[in-house]
């Protein structure tokens, strides 16, 4: 290298981790001057791994879609989607407005633990009863942590109507 002058050069390397991790890497340039003195000096430099937000996604359906009044027997079933790239998700708690914590209910069970990408299923079978035109709306919302602790939720809602059946002597 003469007087004053530089060298560069760069390399790429896979950095990796959880959110907060910090990876320093160091480098030593070593050699001889034209007097054959012995030259170095080290340099380092710091990455910090950035927390990537987590998502999930509940989607709630219910079948059938209708039942003829005064009612009858719907299956609601609910999926949990990990829409996380990297993180994996706890669902802690799995509600609706009608028929509250569903832990325990038909085959739903809290905690689940969901892999980035991932998805949880279950499901429960319920009476739902009205008056012709009637309809019954509920929400279910999934609750829980990503593995850096932060909270995830999502809502979904879906209703189910009541159907006429025609009077007949």
């Amino acid at each position: 290298i003469a007087p004053n002058g530089s060298y560069s050069c760069s390399f790429s390397a896979n950095v990796s981790g959880n959110a907060g991790d910090i990876e320093t890497n160091v480098v030593t340039a070593a050699g001889v001057d034209d007097d054959g003195d012995r030259v170095s000096d080290t340099d380092d430099a710091t990455v910090t791994v950035a927390d990537v937000p987590s998502s999930i996604e509940i989607v709630k359906m219910a079948s059938p879609g209708s039942v003829d009044e005064p009612g009858g027997n719907v299956t609601f079933s609910f999926v949990v989607n990990n829409t996380s790239a990297v993180d994996s998700v706890t669902i802690n708690s799995l509600t609706d407005t009608v028929y509250g914590n569903l832990n325990g209910q038909g085959t739903c069970s809290v905690p689940q633990t969901i892999a980035a990408g991932g998805s949880y299923s279950c499901s429960i079978t319920k009476f739902v009863g009205g008056n012709a035109g009637a309809t019954h709306t509920n929400v279910a919302t999934a609750s829980g942590v990503d593995d850096d602790g932060n909270p995830v939720s999502d809502n979904d809602d879906e209703t189910v109507t009541i159907t006429d059946v025609p009077s007949s002597i």
